[in-house]
Formats: structure tokens, sequence, C-alpha cells
């Protein structure tokens, strides 16, 4: 009998010690655990808590004790939860599930559940919060698929490499290369860039990026399947930088618009600056016109008047005539300087190009010489608004040009066609202007022109001959007859093969567009008139006085303009014609006339200068009833205009 109670007791002390770790681990567990027993009539009462439970729901759940599980948890009634409950409790059977989501505004929460018997009738319910780890997982497959959706629809080429092999390509990156993707993937990229070169090249300078900081952008080159060059930005980063195994994310921009806008943005500003550089060479070219213009005039004039006196076939006439000769070679130049700078005389007319062309052809070849073919292809007649003079001296000067660059001989081809351009051509060809054009192309098969040198052959002076083989002022001249006709001049050129002229002359120009010289014309003869001579340059003054008292006219002359209004105040009944420089210190040539209308209306007046028309707004002085006349001038050609304008006037009544 002793045996068996102490064999009972034993049990029970086993049994109790057992229950007491169990409620320690209960007690001390990070998960929360609820206890329910069974009772009399069958329902599931709360009969404990552990302290871990308040903190995962966030409630007093102590005060929940004694009650039934569906007084106490009222959200569970409508659950299959109560009835897994009671059959662990009855049955043994353990029950689990995980994301229970629990809300009766006291408890909220998401929860794994594990339930088990602890005795007969008796079971424990432990359970885990795991809101945290459900939203973050939430957060992670919306964070994914948005990433998918962006990988997908995103406008810009992105995908993945692995040892610079794509294994991830969007469908924008596949339309931007013109390839489907399973073209792609597998393939190292080598096989989007132009040469293996520009491969190395992106590779070595994106990865040095990437380890420097971060990210590597590079803009490069890509080859479309159907063989089409993109500009593109790439810019690539590790997708994990501590593992450059797992791969590279790149994004690719094609730029191609882009770069084609700022190289047409880029050659806009070219050809601004280059026609400000133009313009600020011209007016000093014009202005170095005008003033050798007023020498040139006293080195003729007097050399003229030299000549005179001197015996025909002395030495000294002979050495007169050199100095004549050369005087009017260097006014040829400032003519061509005057051309350059828009300054010359402009007389616009319907010519035919070909009529032109073909009347050049004997002085074309004597020019050339017998070393050079001459050959020309010429469309039918077709007329153009333009200036003869200038059209011929333009052609000279290209065929001129052609022969320097064959010194040891060649062909040159002068051809004419028609040419029409667009809107469309423009927009991608900046230096075109829509139109109608009869194109002029001048070809030689010389030594050519380094891509360096092309740029500048236009600009005045530049030229790449030797010292005293030129005066660089040809090709500028012919820039500057093209401009002036509202027309366009291309080169194509390479190093020993040869250059190509274009130049472009609008059809549909009228004559009335374009700014005209009037021209006049007299017979010759002396007079015994008086004549006011405004010119505030001394030598062209003293010129001037001595080539028309020679003729017999009585001189009354004035330096500056403010002498000359108050000379003609004084005598305005005896002067007869008026000479006036058009730029003059103190008042002008044009202030000088309108002081003479006032007080001699019907004096015929008779402008000089050293510009040209156009430079000084002839059409404006001369609708005046003035006339003009370009220095540098020659005697004879003075004294015929002042006769002239002299036997011109009318008789007044007395």
């Amino acid at each position: 009998m002793c045996d068996a109670v102490v064999k009972e007791w034993g049990v029970e002390a086993a049994l109790r010690q057992s229950e007491e770790r169990f409620r320690r681990i209960v007690q001390n567990s990070p998960m929360g655990i609820y206890e329910y027993e069974l009772d009399a009539s069958g329902r599931l009462v709360l009969v404990g808590v552990n302290p871990a439970a308040d903190v995962l729901t966030g409630a007093e759940n102590s005060k929940l004790v004694g009650k039934c599980i569906d007084e106490a948890f009222p959200n569970l009634a409508d659950t299959d939860i109560v009835e897994h409950f009671t059959i662990a409790a009855k049955y043994g059977r353990s029950w689990s599930r995980q994301e229970v989501i629990y809300d009766d505004r006291t408890i909220t929460g998401t929860f794994d559940v594990h339930a088990f018997q602890t005795a007969p009738g008796r079971i424990a319910v432990l359970f885990s919060n795991v809101m945290d780890r459900v939203q973050s997982e939430r957060a992670l497959r919306e964070s994914e698929a948005a990433m998918r959706s962006i990988f997908r629809a995103a406008p810009i080429g992105i995908g993945v490499i692995v040892d610079r092999v794509i294994v991830r390509a969007n469908d924008y990156l596949c339309a931007m290369l013109g390839y489907a993707s399973e073209e792609m993937l597998g393939r190292n990229s080598s096989f989007i860039y132009p040469n293996q070169e520009e491969y190395e090249r992106v590779g070595r300078l994106k990865y040095n990026l990437m380890r420097e900081k971060g990210t590597g952008t590079v803009e490069t080159r890509w080859v479309r399947k159907d063989g089409s060059i993109i500009d593109v930005c790439l810019s690539s980063s590790p997708i994990d930088p501590a593992d450059w195994s797992a791969g590279v994310t790149f994004t690719a921009l094609d730029i191609t618009d882009r770069k084609n806008n700022d190289n047409t943005r880029q050659r806009l500003e070219m050809q601004l600056r280059q026609s400000q550089k133009m313009e600020a060479v011209g007016q000093l070219a014009g202005g170095i016109a005008h003033d050798f213009n007023n020498l040139l005039l006293v080195i003729q004039g007097f050399t003229e008047l030299a000549l005179t006196h001197a015996e025909e076939n002395s030495p000294a006439a002979h050495y007169l005539k050199q100095v004549e000769k050369a005087a009017l070679q260097a006014s040829s130049l400032t003519r061509q300087l005057l051309t350059f700078s828009r300054r010359d005389t402009f007389k616009p007319g319907l010519i035919s190009v070909r009529s032109l062309i073909d009347d050049l052809l004997g002085l074309l070849r004597r020019t050339l010489g017998e070393q050079i073919e001459l050959r020309t292809h010429l469309q039918a007649e077709e007329e153009i608004c333009a200036d003869e003079t200038l059209i011929k001296q333009l052609i000279m000067n290209l065929c001129i040009n052609s022969r320097d660059a064959m010194p040891e001989g060649g062909s040159l081809i002068i051809e004419t066609s028609a040419a029409q351009f667009d809107a469309e051509y423009c927009r991608t060809n900046s230096w075109a202007k829509p139109g109608s054009y009869l194109c002029l192309r001048v070809s030689d098969t010389g030594c050519g022109i380094a891509a360096e040198a092309q740029e500048h052959v236009f600009e005045p002076f530049f030229t790449t001959k030797e010292v005293g083989k030129g005066t660089g002022l040809g090709l500028a001249t012919v820039y500057a007859i093209v401009e002036r006709h509202d027309g366009m001049i291309r080169l194509h050129s390479e190093p020993g093969q040869g250059t190509t002229f274009y130049v472009y002359f609008p059809k549909d120009k009228a004559v009335a567009d374009l700014p005209q010289a009037r021209e006049a014309d007299a017979a010759f003869a002396g007079g015994s008139e008086t004549i006011l001579l405004a010119e505030d340059e001394e030598l062209v003054r003293d010129l001037g006085e001595r080539i028309l008292t020679d003729a017999g006219y009585k001189l009354i002359t004035a330096k500056d303009g403010e002498e000359a209004i108050l000379l003609v105040e004084t005598h305005a009944q005896e002067i007869s014609l008026a000479i006036i420089d058009v730029v003059m210190p103190k008042k002008s040539g044009r202030q000088v006339a309108e002081a003479i209308r006032k007080c001699s209306p019907c004096m015929p007046i008779l402008f000089a200068t050293g510009y040209s028309m156009g430079a000084v707004n002839a059409e404006d002085l001369i609708a005046t009833g003035a006339k003009m006349i370009e220095k540098p001038y020659s005697r004879q050609d003075l004294l015929l205009l002042v006769r002239q304008m002299l036997d011109a006037l009318a008789p007044v009544d007395t």
C-alpha cells in the first residue's frame, strides 16, 4: 500500500514539475499564448494568457480570462477557427493557419496561429503578429510589380547584362534597336556597336566610372538591325555593388535627334560667327579701299597731268606710264575690296549664264593655258537676274583658283543645271534656302583643299599660296558676289582629289528686287563756268582744282562741309556747279547739298566718293537730282561728267 502511494505521489510530483516548466515557458515565450479549456457544455473558455499576448495584440488580455471564446474574441464567431480549436481540445488534433486577419477594434493584426492539446479538454493557442512582415512582403510584391511595369512600359531602353551578355531587355530597347527580344537575349552586346574599338572603349570607360561613382554614363553609337546608326546615352549600375557577377542594369536613351539639333545649332553658330567676321573684315576692307581710292586718285590724276607735259617718247613719259599702269592695277584691287565689302557699283539685269560662259571661253582658255583642259556642260538657256560684270568676275576668279591648284596641268569643268530646294531639305541642310536655283559648278582635278583650310577659303586675305603668289581676295570676292545676288555657295574638296565649287543663283528674283545704279554719258569739253569743289583731302582737292582750272573753269574750294555751306551762301549767284565729297568733317555732303537747294535750287550737284554708290545710298542722293562719280576717277571721266551736267542746265528766264 505504501509503495502504491509513493508511486502515485511521484507521478503527481513529475506532473507538477512539468506543469511548472510549461508555465515558465509560457510566461517567457516571445509568442502570444492563449489557454482554453472545454467547460461542461463543451464551450471553450479562456483560462490563461501570457505577457507576450498583450504585447502582440496591444490589449489587456487578462480581462478576457474566464470568458467564452466567442465573447472574448467576437470576430471569430463567423469563422471555422473555433471549430478547429474545439476539435484540438477534444481529440488532440493540432491545427495551424497563417495570416489570420483579425480586427475587433480592440485587437487588430495579422497573425500566424498554431493550436495543440496540452491535456484532455485543454489546448494552447500560440500566435505571432505578422502584420509587419505581411506589409513588407506586400510592399515588396507591389514594388516588384511596379518595377516590372516600368521595365515593360518605360519610354527608354532598359536591360540587364551579365559579363556584357544581354540577359534582359525591355520592349522599348528592342524597338529602339529593331530586334525581337529572342534575337538579343543571350548574346554579347558587342553586336550593337559599330566596331570592336567602340565596344571596348565604352566598356572600359563605363566600368571605370561605376567603380569610382557607382554609376557609369557614356555617350556612344549603336547599330540598329537595319544597319542605321543611332546616338545613345548609356547609363549603367551594378545590381549588387558588392557582387558584380549578379549583373549590371543599364538604361539607353536615343539622343540622335538631339545630337542632330546640336550639330545644326553649332553649324548655325559657326555660320553666324563667320558672317560676323566677314562683315567686320568687310567694313575694314571698305574703309581701306575708300582711303586708298583717294590716294590712287591723286596718283592717277597727277600722273595724267604729268603725261600731258612730258615728251611722248621720253624716259619720263615711259616712267609715268608705268606709274599709271600700276595705279590702274591697284584700282582693280580696291574694286575687289569694295566688291567683297558690298560697296561696289551694282547693275543687275536679266542675263543668260550659258551665253555669258560661251563669250568667256576664249579668254578663259588663254588665261588657263594649254596644259589645262577646259570642258563645259551647259543646260539650255536660262536667265537669272544678276550683274553681268560681277558674274564674269566670279567665273574668272573660280577658274583662276582652279588653274593655280593644277600647276602640272589637269581638267577644269564648268557646268550649269537646275536645282530646287524645299522646306524639308532646308531643315536638314542649314546652308540652303527654299526656292528654285541655277547651279553653276566649277570642278578641277587639282591638289584639293585640306579640311582645316576649307572653312577659311572665303575669308579675305586667306591664301594657301606662296608669298607673292596671291592676294587672298579671289574667293572672298566670289563669296561677296554670291551674297550680293542672294545666292549660296558650297565646296567639296579632298586633298589630292580636286575641288568642286557649287554656286546657286535664285531664278525667281526680278530686276526690280535688286538695287540698281545709274550711269552717266556725255561728250567732253572744257568751259569757263565757276565750280565749287568741296573736298577734305588736300591732295585730292589740289588735283581736282588743277584738272578743272586746266580745262578753263574757275574754282572755289572748301576743305570741309561748314566752309562749303558758307561759300554757297556767299557766292550762290556765281557758282554754276558744285562738286561735293560725300563724307566730310563738320558737315556731310548731303547737308551741303541741302543748303545749296535752299540758296540755288537749280544748281547741279556732283557727289564724289571713295566708297561706292551702294555704300552711300546713291539712289537716295541721285533722286534729289544730283549725280555721282566714284574715286579714283580719271581726268577725262571728271571733265566729261562736269560738261554734261553744265550743258543740261535749262536756260533761265531773265
